[in-house]
């Protein structure tokens, strides 16, 4: 029984390599304040090709987040712009459609090549919902990652982040700045509903249905966009649980991604650095109102959080079975040119690339692989397996 499922195990793993390395795109979505900086930092220290500029978002796709309601902010004599750019703080809620012309996966695929990408991150919503939540779909031409976290952390650090980017970007000079702390200070929770509809409601869920669904009313979020969000998450190829700590992280990167460089160290730009560049102490100076209403109202997002948790931990087991049956996402002769190893899952130094060297540390692991992959043949796969399991 053991020597079957090494078997199976084996060739669902080198169904894997040979995907990912064969498609050698990543397509990162980033839900707000789950770790989507501190991906893109990994991929460019993995040396994959990004848009390094814009966190890896591609500016012709406007994926950019809409959090805040514009037309609000331009009441209080701010001005904001309706397209894409960092001066709007993700003010363009209630703007459901992209200004792209390139909304499908394909168009997308070509732009990626003709820009030599290998990396990208989506911060706004799957493409195809626009006029139908149920249009929504994941293009399989990437490889597909997702981030989950815990939903009221996830909220609350959202909050934070939009009070310390609102006061540096839109609010640090006369007249607006008077403003800033008798609006954004001690707020209230119905004033968060008002200022950021889709923050505040299973935001989660709402930027997985699509960019019509994306737009529900407030509170309008129920049981069919959850069934849809989940079904949608169920089709990425790894997702990874923020949660779970830098030893998950670590064992998607090297052992799903072959990749060198995780998040524990990489990970940059915290709520606290955000802070000091603001210059605003949220505890002292900008504390935080009564968030309680808020997380009452986030049903939904918990359970699609359990369930991604689960699938997470799916993924932590198929690629940890791998690991420890000495399966490498890269073959024998290609880890063998790397020299001195760079050290492995759960500490292990067995088999990974040394840092700085070799062809996985120069071309985003597995995404840079098709080549040397070329004629991998499944049955060494299963030889080490069946010995493992001996």
């Amino acid at each position: 029984m053991a020597l079957e499922m090494s078997r199976v195990v084996a060739l669902l793993y080198d169904i894997h390599v040979e995907s990912v390395a064969q498609r050698a795109l990543i397509e990162y979505f980033h839900i707000s304040k789950s770790g989507g900086t501190s991906w893109a930092n990994a991929a460019s220290a993995n040396a994959c090709r990004n848009a390094r500029a814009t966190t890896a978002r591609i500016i012709e796709f406007d994926d950019e987040c809409r959090w805040n309601n514009g037309t609000l902010l331009r009441a209080m004599g701010v001005a904001v712009a309706t397209t894409p750019g960092a001066r709007q703080v993700c003010s363009r809620f209630g703007l459901p459609a992209r200004l792209s012309p390139f909304i499908d996966c394909e168009a997308r695929r070509r732009h990626l090549l003709s820009l030599g990408h290998q990396y990208f991150a989506n911060e706004y919503t799957p493409i195809g919902g626009l006029h139908d939540m149920y249009g929504t779909h994941i293009c399989p031409q990437f490889v597909n990652i997702i981030n989950v976290r815990e939903p009221l952390a996830r909220l609350t650090s959202n909050i934070q982040y939009m009070i310390l980017r609102l006061r540096t970007l839109l609010f640090s000079k006369p007249p607006a700045s008077d403003l800033f702390s008798k609006v954004f200070c001690n707020a209230t929770a119905a004033f968060w509903e008002e200022f950021s509809p889709p923050v505040v409601d299973n935001y989660n869920i709402r930027t997985l249905v699509g960019e019509g669904a994306y737009h529900t009313p407030l509170y309008g979020i129920g049981e069919a966009h959850e069934a849809l969000a989940k079904q949608l998450l169920v089709q990425y190829d790894l997702v990874l649980d923020l949660n779970a700590g830098d030893a998950a992280a670590d064992l998607l990167m090297r052992q799903g991604l072959g990749w060198n460089k995780t998040l524990a160290e990489v990970r940059v730009w915290t709520s606290d650095q955000v802070a000091r560049h603001a210059g605003l102490d949220l505890e002292t100076d900008c504390p935080l109102g009564n968030l309680k209403p808020l997380f009452e109202r986030q049903k939904y997002d918990k359970r699609w959080y359990s369930f991604g948790r689960s699938l997470s931990r799916l993924d932590q087991l198929f690629l940890s079975a791998a690991a420890h049956m000495g399966l490498r996402p890269w073959p024998t002769e290609w880890a063998a040119e790397q020299g001195p190893s760079g050290g492995g899952p759960s500490g292990s130094s067995a088999g990974w690339p040394a840092a700085g060297g070799g062809p996985a540390a120069s071309s985003c692991g597995l995404l840079g692989a098709a080549e040397a992959l070329r004629g991998r043949n499944p049955r060494q796969q299963w030889a080490a397996a069946e010995t493992a399991g001996q």
